[in-house]
């Protein structure tokens, strides 16, 4: 089986690699972002690295008067220009998930953590954020990156 593990940040990414991997890992670039690629047991993996807040909220629709709340998520390059160096990693995740089938969200084991790693699984599987994380196909990794190996 392919599974995607998806990590916060690049170090962490690196760090879950050489923990997981039985025997080498190898390293390659998609876009100028690396991801690695390890075996264990009979399953491939995939660990990629976000740049933390691939996605972000936004209004849907401008108004003027009261304050209206309808918002809704969507890459943080389409509604922040300084956030435009997020769609490499964006980008990467998501050619990387099309040869998985399980996906990992191995982001730091906070709510924010949770929120990032979710929201890509959304993207990947479905192509759009705003929808629902299907059960069967993601998992959520707690780890510490101060243990010598993960179990």
């Amino acid at each position: 089986m392919n599974k995607l593990i998806i990590a916060e940040k690049p170090s962490v990414a690196l760090r879950l690699a050489s923990s997981l991997a039985e025997g080498e890992y190898k390293r390659y670039s998609f876009g100028g972002i690396s991801y690695y690629e390890l075996r264990n047991g009979s399953d491939v993996l995939y660990v990629v690295a976000a740049a933390g807040h691939l996605f972000t909220i936004r209004q849907k629709e401008g108004s003027k008067g009261f304050p209206i709340f309808d918002v809704e998520w969507v890459p943080s390059y389409l509604a922040n220009q300084k956030a435009y160096f997020t769609k490499k990693y964006l980008d990467t995740i998501v050619e990387i998930g099309k040869r998985c089938n399980l996906f990992i969200n191995a982001c730091d084991y906070d709510i924010e953590g949770t929120v990032i790693g979710t929201n890509i699984i959304r993207f990947i599987t479905h192509g759009n954020v705003n929808s629902d994380v299907e059960k069967s196909v993601a998992l959520r990794m707690k780890f510490s990156t101060t243990q010598k190996r993960i179990w």
